[in-house]
């Protein structure tokens, strides 16, 4: 997947102190990376453009997208 390795970097969610995320895009697609490494809950207000995606890799069963 070309997309991750090559794709355009973009800083997202800067404002969160518990979430580092970022968007990758190249060629038209685009991929939201989150990255939480807290036990408590987040809640994040998705792009319009993410929020009937795919999720890719999980570390939880019931992930809610």
């Amino acid at each position: 997947m070309p997309l991750i390795a090559e794709g355009d970097y973009k800083a997202a969610y800067q404002d969160s102190e518990s979430v580092y995320a970022f968007e990758r895009e190249l060629d038209g697609q685009q991929l939201l990376v989150l990255n939480h490494f807290y036990e408590e809950e987040v809640t994040l207000d998705l792009p319009l453009a993410y929020q009937h995606g795919q999720v890719l890799i999980s570390n939880y069963d019931d992930h809610i997208v």
